[in-house]
């Protein structure tokens, strides 16, 4: 804030303006990655402070000058226009005293003034059709509403929640359970300080009229509108509330930022507080006036159908600004010392304790009591690398019936996949999704809970929905896993990764594990024919992972340790085996991306530490080798990483590199002389280590502040087989 300028020069500015442009990129090229642009032009006028989106066009950033941005900081990055928020183990009567020390000298910016910006209502309907390399049609229903200081923000909020946010929402129940017409529905708001938007989205299943498909949706929120919701639906969404809250505030990073994000935009850092209270205030009546006010208005109806996108828009050759800027040069303002880390505060563990039920469950369990909250994983021994090769995604597939309800334990009755979820969304929330070697469970509830969310999970581990089970239910379950994600650079390189690395070119098989593999015919990845999984081998499979479940509560370990040989660990990074696979082209994509993967000769359950630092050093971080020279020196990226997977039986080292489509073969060219370099004569340096060591060591008592945090490295600990120990003198070990 006071000591930036006089260091910004016009080359690093143009470097900054590449490593922009490649953001902007790494978002439009994503599926829908445009709608955002086509709404903001047809919901905002020209001119209107919320009519242009926040990066800007490829034209603005090559456009930007020296004085442009220099000016902008001069403007608005005074401290007079900035929150300081301090959270942690200090006082303020200690703090005072340091902020004057390091942020008093610097002077007060040009007074600021609140812009006005009106809530926009459309004149008419809006009806607009998009195309875009996408394998669904997606419908959008916009309307721009007000701020989140409005007193009609919550109330709008619960509503859109209602409608298609919670885990049984009226569209899930309506579009997707019952007239299997679409295969994923969301509604939310967005709230900005001025101004808001309420999006609906439903993404039509395959074969279905989407023009019928937007009528029957329009019908469906006519009459939400008019009838609102129920007081049941209002207390599932302020549970969840509450859970997301609490979540959020247990790091300390967490309460600063909802602090500091309550003052700047409130004026209030206990904004959050109030809005929970608004919530659970909130009664049906009030949300379905707030609702009939603001979505009886004329609203953008936005379609993005499959076909080819419009022309991509590119950035105009850059432009090394060697000239001199026309203002005045900046004068460095040399800033004082830096104050000394000191006192760096042991790891500390929750204890763990545990148990052996009597049919073999292995249970652990780690108490906190710092949030009212408790999650639980179960583990299971049945990943997707158990799925036969001539059923892909069968153990996905397994896991998510685990959300379509079980039968009732008492007469014999039915629990639907919706009561189900009613159930579950009322108590807590339950995550489901399986790994390699795994399929896991988690349930996260207030303890005020607990009790229900423990007692439901075994009979639905025990028992399964045979009903949901049942082939004509099984393309829309399935189908809900299969996100609208493929077509472009990201998902065509997934689908080639699990060959490069671990060799399964015959299986074919996708990293996510969700049933889907690489079709050599068209540039990426084909949904399961999951109609080929029988009834009765879902059923049979859950009931074995019943057999072999394996769950964790919460606890945790780790240190990192180096020795000398950390250019001998990292020699395995890039040892024998190289498979390389052609590339798969994305016609018109704006960004390339770039994925190499190698299984490496390591054990997983072996003390791998000194590769895990070099690891770090050579793509694990903001800082290392080969985002340092692709992003910052070259802009040719917006981030590039790499780092170390373990799974149960394998360890996979993985590189990821988003380029710009343009610079896609120098960006290749420039990361293998970067892994030859550090692979030979120039390894890991003194300086590089110690950053490393100091990074992972001084970030290790802030490791594990949330339950979720701790949890999973106890449910790592269970498939690595790994002693539930842990080692206090972390430090020493480390920086031996």
């Amino acid at each position: 804030m006071g000591h930036l300028l006089g260091a910004v020069t016009p080359d690093k500015l143009s470097n900054q303006i590449g490593v922009v442009q490649n953001e902007k990129r790494q978002g439009d090229n994503k599926p829908f990655g445009l709608v955002s642009y086509k709404q903001t032009e047809l919901l905002f006028a020209p001119g209107h402070p919320y009519g242009h989106s926040t990066i800007g066009s490829m034209a603005d950033l090559s456009a930007a000058s020296l004085q442009d941005v220099k000016q902008w900081f001069k403007d608005h990055y005074g401290p007079n226009n900035a929150v300081l928020v301090l959270a942690g183990d200090i006082d303020a009567a200690t703090a005072r005293p340091l902020v004057q020390k390091y942020f008093g000298d610097i002077a007060r910016g040009p007074a600021t003034t609140t812009i006005a910006a009106p809530v926009p209502t459309l004149s008419k309907r809006l009806k607009v059709v998009l195309k875009d390399h996408v394998p669904v049609t997606r419908l959008y229903r916009t309307w721009v509403v007000p701020g989140l200081n409005d007193k009609d923000s919550v109330p709008l909020s619960m509503g859109a929640a209602v409608l298609g946010g919670l885990a049984s929402s009226r569209l899930d129940n309506a579009l997707v359970r019952d007239e299997q017409l679409a295969v994923r529905v969301t509604a939310s708001l967005e709230s900005y300080a001025e101004v808001g938007q309420f999006e609906v989205t439903v993404d039509v299943k395959p074969g279905a009229d989407p023009d019928a498909v937007g009528r029957r949706l329009d019908a469906i929120i006519d009459e939400y509108i008019s009838r609102g919701p129920t007081a049941a639906e209002l207390e599932r969404v302020v549970v969840g509330n509450v859970l997301d809250t609490v979540n959020g505030l247990q790091t300390v990073g967490g309460k600063a930022a909802t602090l500091a994000e309550g003052e700047l935009y409130s004026r209030d850092p206990n904004h959050f507080a109030r809005d929970m209270r608004a919530m659970a205030a909130a009664t049906p009546a009030g949300v379905r006036t707030a609702l009939a006010k603001w979505l009886k208005r004329p609203v953008l109806a936005l379609s993005v159908v499959p076909g080819e996108r419009e022309p991509y828009v590119e950035a105009s050759a850059p432009v090394i600004r060697k000239a001199a800027d026309p203002s005045a040069p900046e004068k460095i303002v040399k800033r004082g010392a830096l104050p000394p880390v000191t006192g760096l505060s042991e790891l500390a563990f929750p204890s763990v304790s545990r148990i052996t039920l009597s049919n073999g469950i292995g249970v652990f369990y780690a108490r906190r009591t710092n949030v009212p909250l408790t999650q639980m994983a179960l583990s299971i021994d049945a990943g997707f690398a158990a799925d036969p090769k001539a059923k892909l995604g069968l153990a996905a597939l397994t896991t998510a019936m685990l959300k379509e309800g079980r039968p009732a334990c008492r007469r014999g009755t039915l629990r639907s996949g919706r009561s189900s979820s009613e159930r579950r969304s009322g108590l807590g929330r339950m995550l489901t999704g399986p790994r390699p070697a795994w399929a896991r469970c988690r349930r996260a509830s207030s303890r005020r809970w607990l009790c229900s969310p423990m007692s439901s999970s075994g009979p639905r581990l025990r028992h399964v929905n045979s009903s949901a089970c049942a082939p004509s239910n099984l393309p829309a379950s399935q189908a809900r896993g299969v996100i609208p994600g493929n077509g472009r650079s990201g998902a065509c390189a997934g689908a080639l990764r699990p060959r490069i690395s671990l060799r399964f070119s015959s299986h074919g098989i996708r990293d996510g594990g969700d049933g889907q593999v690489a079709d050599q015919g068209r540039p990426g990845p084909v949904p399961f024919a999951v109609a080929a999984a029988r009834q009765g081998e879902i059923v049979h499979r859950q009931r074995h992972a019943a057999k072999h479940a394996y769950p964790a509560a919460r606890a945790n370990a780790g240190h990192v340790a180096t020795s000398g040989n950390e250019r001998d660990q990292a020699a395995r990074l890039g040892r024998d085996g190289n498979v390389a696979h052609p590339p798969r082209r994305s016609q018109g994509s704006p960004q390339s991306q770039i994925i190499g993967a190698q299984l490496l000769a390591v054990d997983p359950k072996a003390e791998i530490l000194s590769l895990d630092v070099a690891s770090d050093v050579v793509g694990g971080s903001f800082l290392s080798r080969i985002n340092m020279d692709l992003r910052e020196t070259r802009g040719w990226s917006y981030g590039v990483r790499a780092g170390i997977g373990r799974r149960e039986h394998a360890v996979v080292y993985q590189v990821s590199a988003p380029v710009q489509a343009d610079r896609t073969g120098e960006s290749l060219a420039a990361l293998l002389s970067d892994y030859r370099d550090f692979l030979g004569a120039k390894g890991a340096t003194a300086a590089e280590l110690e950053r490393t060591v100091n990074d992972n060591v001084k970030s290790l008592p802030g490791s594990f502040e949330t339950t979720a945090s701790v949890l999973g490295r106890c449910s790592q600990m269970t498939f690595t087989r790994a002693p539930m120990t842990i080692t206090s003198n972390c430090r020493r070990s480390t920086m031996r």
